[in-house]
C-alpha cells in the first residue's frame, strides 16, 4: 500500500493539477519519511502544501538533519508551527549541531555547562560525549568524562578507565571523578588515584572516597592543604565538606585565613555546607570584596543555599555596561539560581557578540535561567554559524518548553 501511495504522489508532481489532493500527497510524504526517502519527503510535502495542505515543515526539518543538512533544517524548524512535532525537533537539532561542534574539536560546547542529565527520555548526548572522550585534545577528552560523570552513564566504563591513566593529569582527574560518580567509590581505578604523581588527581580521588563516607581519605586531603598550589588547596577544602567529624571542621577553619583568598572562599563554603556558621559569615564578607571575580565566587555559593543578600551586587554587575561580559553572564546565571530570570535582556544582547564562546555562553545561560522572553532572541541564534551555539540555543529551548530540566548543579563560568 505504501509502495502504491508513493508511485501516485510521484507521478502527481509533474502534472500539478491533475494528480492526488493534498491530503494524500501528505499521506505520501510521511510514508517517504517511514522509509527514508528524504528527497522525496521534501518534493511531495512542498507540493501538498502548495494546495493547501498543513505545513510539514516540522517533518521535512527531521529529515533534513538525517540528511546532515542542518542549516536547512534550522530553517524548517523556524518555519514549522507551533506545536509537539515542532518543539519534538529541538532534541535532534541539538544533536546535530553538537557533532559538528564536536567534529570541529570545539572545547566551548562542553565546557560551557553540563549537559542533560540521563536519567530515562532518549540518551540525547551519551553517543557524542562518547566520540569526544577519543579527541585528540586532552581539554575536550576531560570535558566530555565530566559530563559522562554528571549523566551517571554506565557505558562508558570501558572508555574512562583508559583515560584514568591518561598522560594529563587534569584528565586522570577528570576520568576518576567520573568513575566514583558512575559505580562504587571503592573501585580500583579510584583508589589508584589516591596513589597518582599528580596532587590534583589524589585530590579528585580523595574528595569522591570522601563523598562515599570513607574516611580513610583524610590524611590526603589533609597534606593537599599544605600544598604551594591554591586550586589543589581549594580541591581539598571541598573535598573535607563531606566528613562531619571535627578533625575536618578544625582543619577548615584553619584555611580561612589561608594567604590565598579563593582557598577562603573555598573553605568557607565547605563550612557552610556543613552547617556551621564560620563559613556563612565568612562568605558575606566575602561579598565586599575588591576582586569583582571573588566576590560574585561567593555570591554564587550564597545563592545556592537560598541566601539573597548577594542581590545588590548582582545587580550591579548586571546594570554596569563596562564591566567584562563573562562577569555580566555570572550574575546574570547567579540571579537565575534564586529564581530571578531578570538578568535576561542583558544575557540576549550577547546572542551577537563576535565571539562564538560569548554567544555559545549566553544561549547555554537563558536556558539555565528559565528566560522565556528570550525565546525570541534563541530561536534567532538557531540560524548561527557556530554549530556550537546552534547546540546551546537548541538545548536552552527544550528547557524552555519544558522537556529537559537545567542542571542540579552547573560548573562555575570561568571568569
Amino acid at each position: 500500500m505504501t509502495s502504491l501511495v508513493l508511485l501516485l504522489a510521484l507521478l502527481a508532481v509533474p502534472f500539478a493539477g491533475c494528480g492526488p489532493g493534498p491530503e494524500l500527497l501528505q499521506s505520501a510524504a510521511v510514508a517517504a519519511a517511514a522509509a527514508g526517502e528524504t528527497d522525496r519527503v521534501a518534493a511531495w510535502a512542498e507540493e501538498a502544501e502548495r494546495r493547501g495542505a498543513p505545513s510539514l515543515q516540522a517533518l521535512r526539518a527531521r529529515f533534513l538533519l538525517g540528511a546532515g543538512s542542518l542549516e536547512e533544517a534550522v530553517a524548517a524548524y523556524r518555519g514549522a508551527p507551533a506545536g509537539p512535532g515542532r518543539e519534538g525537533l529541538l532534541q535532534a537539532i541539538f544533536a546535530t549541531a553538537l557533532r559538528e561542534a564536536l567534529q570541529q574539536g570545539e572545547r566551548a560546547v562542553l565546557e560551557a555547562g553540563p549537559l542533560p542529565a540521563g536519567g530515562g527520555g532518549p540518551p540525547w548526548a551519551a553517543p557524542l560525549l562518547r566520540l569526544a572522550l577519543l579527541s585528540p585534545d586532552p581539554a575536550l577528552r576531560a570535558a566530555a568524562a565530566r559530563g559522562l560523570g554528571v549523566r551517571k552513564d554506565p557505558g562508558a566504563r570501558a572508555l574512562l578507565l583508559p583515560l584514568a591513566v591518561d598522560r594529563h593529569p587534569f584528565v586522570r582527574a577528570a576520568a576518576v571523578e567520573a568513575l566514583a560518580e558512575m559505580e562504587p567509590a571503592g573501585t580500583a581505578a579510584v583508589r589508584a588515584g589516591l596513589r597518582d604523581p599528580d596532587w590534583t588527581v589524589r585530590v579528585a580521588a580523595a574528595a569522591a572516597l570522601t563523598r562515599a563516607g570513607d574516611p580513610g581519605a583524610l590524611p590526603v586531603l589533609r597534606e593537599a592543604l599544605a600544598q604551594p598550589d591554591p586550586s589543589v588547596r581549594m580541591a581539598a577544602a571541598l573535598g573535607l565538606a563531606p566528613l562531619r567529624d571535627g578533625t575536618a571542621g578544625s582543619l577548615l577553619k584553619a584555611r580561612l585565613a589561608d594567604r590565598d583568598p579563593y582557598v577562603r572562599v573555598s573553605a568557607a563554603e565547605a563550612l557552610a555546607r556543613r552547617g556551621e556558621s564560620a563559613g556563612r559569615e565568612a562568605l558575606h564578607r566575602a561579598l565586599e570584596a575588591a576582586d569583582r571575580s571573588l566576590a560574585l565566587y561567593a555570591a554564587e555559593i550564597l545563592a545556592g543555599q537560598g541566601d539573597e543578600t548577594p542581590r545588590p551586587l548582582l545587580a550591579a554587575a548586571l546594570a554596569d555596561e563596562a564591566a567584562p561580559a563573562v562577569v555580566r553572564l555570572y550574575a546574570a546565571w547567579i540571579l537565575g539560581r534564586l529564581g530571578d530570570a531578570g538578568g535576561a535582556p542583558v544575557v540576549a544582547t550577547y546572542l551577537t557578540a563576535a565571539e562564538s564562546s560569548l554567544r555559545l555562553r549566553a544561549a547555554w545561560t537563558l536556558g539555565e535561567i528559565g528566560a522565556e522572553a528570550a525565546r525570541p532572541a534563541l530561536l534567532h541564534a538557531l540560524a548561527d554559524r557556530d554549530p556550537g551555539v546552534v547546540a546551546h540555543a537548541a538545548l536552552a529551548l527544550a528547557k524552555l518548553a519544558g522537556r529537559v530540566p537545567p542542571a542540579e548543579a552547573p560548573p562555575r563560568p570561568l571568569l
